[in-house]
């Protein structure tokens, strides 16, 4: 019973984990294209570089 409690918490904390994992991996991307947008190419290419190597 313990076990399955556990489980079940720890499954939806990797949930929420990732949930706001994703939501701020927005709001940066956001950010970062508004504060960037005057050099768009370079932004595009530093935020795939940052996204994918990090």
């Amino acid at each position: 019973m313990l076990t399955v409690v556990c489980q079940t918490v720890n499954w939806r904390f990797v949930i929420m984990r990732n949930c706001l994992r994703f939501f701020a991996d927005c709001i940066i991307f956001f950010v970062y294209n508004i504060y960037f947008l005057r050099n768009r190419i370079n932004s595009v290419y530093i935020f795939f570089w940052v996204t994918f190597f990090v």
